[in-house]
């Protein structure tokens, strides 16, 4: 989890669905669920993007700018 996430608050996946993809090689929910938060918090993602994000990982309703 500490790597995943370190690669995604320095950006280092290309695109979001690489760094999708890497999130759900992690084999722990709360592993999972911390590294998409982080996802959702530093990245600019679309409000879709966001949604979905928020519905595969089972963090709520997100809020942009909240």
């Amino acid at each position: 989890r500490r790597v995943v996430n370190a690669m995604i608050e320095g950006r280092v996946p290309d695109s979001v669905e690489e760094a999708v993809f890497l999130i759900e090689q992690l084999e722990g929910e709360a592993d999972r669920r911390w590294c998409a938060s982080t996802l959702l918090h530093e990245w600019e993602l679309s409000a879709e993007e966001r949604e979905l994000l928020a519905e595969r990982h089972g963090l709520g309703r997100v809020v942009p700018g909240a």
